[in-house]
C-alpha cells in the first residue's frame, strides 16, 4: 500500500510529505471508509519531520501515524526557526522557547491551509506552538479545534537544567537569568492553555502538569512499540546505555548509576555508552574506568552492538519532560532492560514486566544481577511479552478518534 499523498509539497514551501511509521499501513487498511473522516492541519518544525534520530522526531512520527489511523487526513505546514539576526541576538540573552518560536508568516499560512482544505482541526506539534494558539483562535471558525501535541512542557527540563547547573556544569546550558526565565516560562504556559481545545500528552505525569497549568481538556496516549527483535548474543559482562548526554535528567541518572556501580562491580563488568556529544562521552570514560564510550552509532551498528549486551540500562531518577523514546527501542529489540519508575513513564502493556529500581544502589545491584545469563534470559522473556502486548498504531488511533469526536 502506497502512503497517501495528503498534500503537494511543491505547491507550498512549508508543505512536507509525511513518512510511513511501522504498522501504519496495516492500521490504515482497517479503515472502513474510502477516504479519511476528517481533515486536519499539522503545524510542525521541519526538523521534526525528518528521519534523523531523536526523541522529537520519534514522537512526531507516532503522532502522525496515530492521527492517520484515527481517520484524520493531514495537511502539513512545516516551518523553520526564526533566523533573523535580531532574534538570534535576543535569544542569547533570553533563550525562551516561547520567544519568536517560528519564522514569520506561519500563522497566515496555517489559516490559508485550513481554509483551502476545510479542516476541522489544527494540530500544534510541540507545546511551544501554543504561543500561536490565541491569534489562530481569533481567526478560525468556532468549530475548528486547536489540539496541542505535547512532547512535554518546556518548563520541566528547564527546571532540571537550573537545578543541575552546579552538579554537571559540563553538560547543561548556562542561564544567566535562569530563575526569571523559569518563572516567565511557567506563566506563559499557563496563559496559553485557555486557547487550546485539547492537549494530548505522552505520559500521565504530563497530564497532571497540564491540569496544574489550567488545561481544560487533556489526555495521554501511550507509546507505540513495533517489535523489532535483535538476534541476542550477549558477550562477556556488558551492559549498554543509549542517550543524549547533554540532556540534564539523562546525564544526572547516568552519573548517579556509574558512580555507584563503580564501587561494587567486578573488574570485568563494562558499561557501554552510545550517544553524544562526544566531549561528554570521552569525559565519562576518563572519569570512570568501567565505561567504554562508543560515540554516536548508525542504526545498523547500534543493533549489532546492543545484541551483545546482557542488559539495557535506563537510569532516570527524576521526572523529565514527556517520556523516553529510547525505552521503546529497547523494548522493540526484546533484550533485558533495567529502568526506573520514572524511566518507564508513558508506556503501557498487557503482559510482561520490566526490571525496576528507584535508587542508584538498587539499580546497580539489579543491573549486576543481569550479568547472570539465566537471570538475563528470564528478564528478556518478560520484555518480549511487553513488546507483543504494547499498544499498536491502530489501538492508539482508535483512542485519539474518540478524543477528537471523530465517528
Amino acid at each position: 500500500m502506497e502512503p497517501p499523498s495528503h498534500s503537494n509539497p511543491s505547491a507550498n514551501p512549508r508543505m512536507a510529505r509525511l513518512q510511513w511509521f511501522p504498522g501504519e499501513a496495516f492500521a490504515l487498511s482497517q479503515l472502513n471508509h474510502e477516504k479519511m473522516k476528517s481533515d486536519g492541519v499539522l503545524v510542525s518544525a521541519s526538523g521534526f519531520l525528518t528521519d534523523q534520530p531523536g526523541g522529537a522526531q520519534a514522537c512526531t512520527k507516532e503522532y502522525i501515524a496515530a492521527l492517520r489511523a484515527a481517520g484524520v487526513n493531514l495537511h502539513v505546514c512545516a516551518y523553520k526557526l526564526d533566523g533573523r539576526l535580531s532574534t538570534r541576538i535576543l535569544k542569547k540573552l533570553w533563550p525562551s522557547s516561547y520567544f519568536r518560536p517560528t519564522e514569520q508568516g506561519l500563522i497566515e499560512d496555517v489559516l490559508m491551509t485550513v481554509e483551502r482544505n476545510d479542516a476541522q482541526f489544527v494540530f500544534l506539534n510541540q507545546v511551544q506552538l501554543a504561543s500561536i494558539a490565541a491569534p489562530l483562535r481569533r481567526a478560525l471558525k468556532s468549530d475548528c479545534k486547536i489540539v496541542a501535541l505535547s512532547h512535554g512542557l518546556e518548563s520541566t527540563d528547564l527546571l532540571h537544567n537550573i537545578r543541575l547547573k552546579g552538579d554537571v556544569p559540563f553538560a547543561v546550558p548556562k542561564y544567566y537569568m535562569g530563575r526569571q526565565l523559569l518563572g516567565d516560562t511557567l506563566l506563559r504556559e499557563c496563559s496559553y492553555r485557555s486557547n487550546l481545545d485539547l492537549v494530548l500528552c505522552i505520559s500521565p505525569f504530563d497530564v497532571e502538569l497540564e491540569r496544574w497549568l489550567g488545561a481544560r481538556n487533556v489526555e495521554w496516549v501511550p507509546r507505540i512499540v513495533s517489535p523489532d527483535p535483535l538476534i541476542w548474543n550477549p558477550s562477556t559482562d556488558r551492559m549498554g546505555f543509549v542517550g543524549t548526554l547533554h540532556h540534564a535528567p539523562t546525564i544526572e541518572g547516568l552519573l548517579l548509576f556509574v558512580r555507584d556501580l563503580s564501587e561494587i562491580a567486578p573488574s570485568d563488568v563494562r558499561v557501554r555508552i552510545v550517544g553524544g556529544p562526544e566531549r561528554i562521552g570521552h569525559l565519562l570514560m576518563g572519569l570512570f574506568p568501567i565505561v567504554d564510550y562508543l560515540g554516536p552509532l548508525s542504526d545498523d551498528d547500534l543493533r549489532q552492538e546492543a545484541s551483545t549486551w546482557k542488559c539495557f540500562v535506563h537510569p532516570i531518577f527524576c521526572y523529565p519532560r514527556g517520556c523516553s523514546t529510547k525505552l521503546a527501542t529497547a523494548i522493540a529489540w526484546q533484550i533485558p532492560i533495567v529502568t526506573t519508575s520514572s524511566g518507564q513513564r508513558g508506556y503501557s502493556w498487557g503482559r510482561g514486566s520490566l526490571c525496576v529500581a528507584d535508587s542508584p544502589r538498587e539499580f546497580s545491584n539489579l543491573a549486576l544481577k543481569m550479568m547472570n545469563i539465566e537471570v538475563a534470559r528470564q528478564a528478556r522473556s518478560l520484555v518480549s511479552e511487553i513488546a507483543q502486548s504494547s499498544p499498536t498504531v491502530a489501538s492508539v488511533g482508535q483512542k485519539i478518534a474518540h478524543l477528537l469526536g471523530i465517528t
